[in-house]
């Protein structure tokens, strides 16, 4: 009926460096420890936030925010960003990427991206991006 999906899925292919395998590890971190912030009355701000926190605590820096709502446009408002005020919350019906991504130009780039429906009691990811390791 005209809804968007915004997801994306990194391909790891073969042996990869220790340092490859670092970023790949944080962004799979991330996403995990960020859906844990992705249920009603939370606020947005603070699991962007989370994203930051992981990455800095390895010196690395995400470049884009966290997600975005999605509805009948690919882009909708609030962002996933510390840029948000606090008092911006969760709300139960709320569709929402996670998306951290981590990039270098010489390691490469990894970004794990799901659409995140925000549920009365929680969350339910209704993509199934993954890392894929062939």
């Amino acid at each position: 009926e005209g809804y968007t999906s915004d997801t994306t899925v990194t391909v790891v292919k073969g042996k990869i460096s220790t340092a490859q395998e670092k970023l790949v590890n944080l962004v799979q971190k991330a996403a995990d420890e960020c859906l844990k912030l992705y249920k009603p009355g939370n606020s947005i701000h603070d699991a962007a936030a989370k994203a930051d926190a992981v990455f800095a605590a390895s010196k690395m820096k995400m470049p884009h925010t966290l997600g975005h709502a999605i509805g009948l446009e690919i882009h909708e408002y609030p962002r996933v960003s510390t840029k948000m005020p606090s008092a911006l919350l969760f709300q139960p019906g709320m569709i929402l990427t996670l998306e951290p991504g981590l990039y270098d130009p010489e390691l490469g780039g990894c970004r794990l991206e799901n659409d995140v429906l925000i549920t009365e009691t929680g969350n339910e990811v209704i993509t199934h991006s993954r890392i894929i390791r062939i």
